[in-house]
């Protein structure tokens, strides 16, 4: 839902192409009659790798960090 909020916000008040968000550049692989679903594909996927990678690498200290508070002493 936030996302959506934030599609809507930034389409309403951002002009100029240079400001866009994430979410505004891959609605402009969408068109009326047609969608570019290869240039869609390719842009989640430039927005997922990164992401899945840190948290690879930094798996340890994330599930540490969220453990570290559960357990009683």
């Amino acid at each position: 839902m936030a996302t959506w909020n934030e599609l809507f916000l930034a389409l309403s008040l951002l002009s100029s192409e240079e400001n866009r968000t994430f979410p505004l550049g891959l609605l402009s692989f969408q068109g009326r009659f047609a969608t570019n679903y290869t240039g869609l594909a390719a842009g989640i996927l430039i927005a997922a790798v990164p992401i899945l990678v840190l948290y690879m690498l930094l798996q340890k200290y994330i599930v540490g960090g969220l453990t570290a508070g559960a357990a009683k002493r």
